[in-house]
């Protein structure tokens, strides 16, 4: 995948997500950066009691890139330009590989910071938040074997809202924006279409250990 076919992953999925996609930030005092906001805050992916410092989060292990900031457990990679836009990229397909969501609320604020406490964003938070997971339940999920048949076509570039497939004789084609909302495919997913009509794209590894071509 070229650099910008990256940068245009990640605009999509801070599209998807409702975020902001940051390439000339600062965070800390005045160190440059790049990551995400939500409502001028960089989310953060692990958090802590206020009183004994201990963490609260049920997020477990969150892999962070080698520049990620450390001062602050949030989505910033120090540095600006074609290595740490590189290393957020990861990092972004990181958390989308894990569904991750981003919640957004308010904080009970000390009354004595008064509007400093309002600039510095103490009065709300914005985190990451890894979903419920089979493994959290005491007994495993039933499982199922896949039995049905479908269409599909390998995605060979995505640009905007337009698919490129890899199967010869089939041209570009546009997509509802509503399909990235589910999840934003990168070269070599699958465009997928079932029998009642429903859409959607398909990570390449999921999809090629399910289904074999006919």
């Amino acid at each position: 995948m070229t650099h910008e076919e990256k940068l245009q992953w990640m605009a999509r999925w801070a599209v998807m997500m409702n975020v902001q996609l940051t390439l000339q930030g600062e965070c800390g005092v005045g160190r440059e950066c790049v990551g995400i906001l939500k409502n001028g805050e960089y989310p953060a992916y692990y958090w802590y009691n206020d009183e004994t410092y201990d963490r609260v989060d049920k997020n477990g292990e969150v892999w962070t890139p080698k520049d990620a900031y450390h001062k602050s457990d949030c989505v910033a990679v120090l540095g600006r330009g074609v290595d740490a836009e590189a290393q957020l990229y990861d990092w972004l397909r990181w958390f989308d590989d894990e569904r991750f969501s981003i919640e957004t609320g308010p904080l009970p604020m000390d009354p004595r910071l008064g509007i400093i406490g309002v600039v510095l964003g103490k009065h709300r938070y914005a985190r990451m938040v890894r979903p419920f997971i089979a493994e959290q339940n005491a007994a495993e999920m039933p499982r199922y074997k896949c039995h049905k048949e479908v269409w599909a076509l390998k995605i060979k570039e995505v640009a905007g809202f337009t698919i490129t497939p890899a199967d010869e004789g089939y041209a570009p084609f546009d997509v509802d924006q509503a399909m990235f909302s589910r999840y934003v495919p990168v070269e070599g997913d699958y465009y997928v279409v079932y029998k009642d009509g429903y859409k959607s794209f398909s990570p390449a590894k999921a999809f090629e250990e399910g289904y074999t071509r006919l």
